[in-house]
């Protein structure tokens, strides 16, 4: 794995670097009436209803709402990772309905927990899923180039050489682990970045660095839809826009600067938001549990100036007709190719490592 560290010399990457910070192709993302549901004792359980909204490039968008309110149930239903239940609606990929498999390039998607391998560094990790999601004809120097890109990109020049880390060795810091996690989705250059909650488990000046760096990514023209709970006050102004959830419910999508005026008018509030008492996303959690029931608030908001506006743009955006796929997309490598590299990342790394060893 340590060999992964060397560099080709100018001749050799001249060519694996013309592309080098290519911006991918622009993906707009509409929800027409989506729902979602899965059998349980003889009864059917509908986890989303009637979600309509649409995500735009060069946006980031927040996706909230109180535990169980299907938050993380809709981010996977749009990154098309349900295998089980039943979806109705559609969601469509710049006006395509896509197969999943059609999405792979397309799409990144960012686990809340960390997937890392602790034993390897900043830059083996980057190598090794490189190894397994570049096309097969990728060339060694377009692969380092591209993982040389996303460090740039996340700022992570600092801690690439550093070990990631395990609750046994002390590796680089929460924040550097969470911008690790979205270095990988980035690989294979996604025009659209699903994160599931990002900011969570980390302190506020982390918390603000992910932010930053996702706000980044966005500037560039990639569309980036986030689950978040509970984020700073810096953090959530980065965003553009924001669709909250009660009971599987649209109880509001627009605008982030439009939706404390909604609630107010919505729940007939005499008080605007204090902000020597609740940061904005505490008071828009705290006011929609403590107010009406979801179906009301539901029923309030698609009557609501702000949902008539955002579905007249829904149905007005421009849509192309298929969905753009990264130039490098072809096909990956095999399964030979890929045990080859996982020998060459995981096992040589494992025996050499006396956390692995020890207890087995």
């Amino acid at each position: 794995a340590t060999s992964t560290q060397g560099r080709p010399n100018a001749s050799k990457d001249q060519d694996a670097k013309q592309h080098h910070d290519q911006k991918p192709p622009p993906v707009t993302l509409t929800l027409d009436h989506v729902g979602y549901s899965v059998k349980a004792k003889k009864q059917t359980l509908n986890i989303l209803q009637n979600v309509r909204g649409h995500f735009k490039p060069g946006q980031m968008t927040a996706l909230m709402g109180p535990s169980g309110s299907g938050k993380t149930t809709l981010l996977d239903v749009i990154a098309g990772r349900k295998n089980v239940g039943t979806v109705e609606g559609a969601v469509l990929y710049n006006g395509t309905k896509c197969k999943p498999s059609a999405l792979k390039d397309a799409v990144g998607y960012v686990q809340q927990f960390d997937t890392l391998v602790g034993e390897l560094t900043v830059r083996e990790m980057l190598m090794y899923t490189a190894e397994l999601r570049l096309p097969a004809a990728t060339t060694r120097a377009a692969r380092i180039a591209r993982v040389d890109e996303v460090i740039d990109k996340l700022a992570l020049g600092s801690c690439a050489g550093t070990v990631i880390g395990n609750p046994l060795k002390r590796g680089i810091s929460g924040g550097q682990a969470k911008r690790v996690n979205i270095a990988l989705a980035l690989i294979s250059r996604p025009s659209v970045i699903f994160l599931d909650e990002p900011t969570s488990g980390l302190d506020s000046a982390m918390a603000n660095e992910v932010a930053s760096c996702l706000k980044a990514l966005a500037a560039e023209g990639r569309t980036i839809v986030c689950t978040i709970h509970s984020p700073t006050a810096k953090a959530f102004a980065m965003f553009d826009s924001l669709m909250m959830l009660s009971s599987g419910r649209v109880i509001y999508g627009g605008p982030l600067e439009s939706a404390a005026p909604h609630f107010e008018k919505a729940l007939a509030l005499k008080r605007p938001v204090d902000s020597s008492a609740y940061s904005l996303p505490e008071w828009l959690v705290d006011v929609t549990t403590a107010g009406m029931p979801a179906e009301e608030l539901a029923l309030a908001y698609d009557s609501s100036a702000v949902a008539k506006t955002h579905d007249a743009e829904r149905l007005a955006i421009a849509l192309p007709s298929s969905l753009p796929v990264s130039k490098g997309a072809g096909a990956k490598p095999g399964s030979g190719r890929q045990l080859l590299t996982l020998l060459r990342y995981r096992m040589l790394t494992h025996y050499k490592s006396p956390e692995f060893l020890g207890p087995r």
